[in-house]
């Protein structure tokens, strides 16, 4: 009996294989040709989280300078007469 069990169990371990192998080649062969890469989303992700921290880091920099431009035209503004600033608006 042990015998015919262990006999059953070794052919549907090999049926299992003979069929799992075939149907997983063909399902990597059909991504790979439809352009599917594993670890492009991946990729894609930390391109992304790149580009953000640099748009940041620009943003920042901006930011600086339109501080800078408006302390300018206050000052500017403060030497110019009220007279003057109502004939340039």
């Amino acid at each position: 009996m042990a015998t015919v069990v262990s006999i059953v169990a070794i052919v549907m371990g090999t049926v299992t294989v003979v069929v799992l192998i075939p149907v997983w080649l063909g399902i990597s062969y059909s991504l790979k040709k439809r352009g599917y890469h594993p670890n492009q989303a991946q990729e894609k992700d930390n391109q992304l989280q790149s580009d953000l921290q640099r748009l940041s880091t620009d943003l920042e920099e901006i930011r600086e300078h339109i501080a800078d431009l408006i302390i300018i035209h206050h000052n500017r503004s403060a030497k110019t007469p009220r007279s003057q600033q109502k004939n340039n608006r």
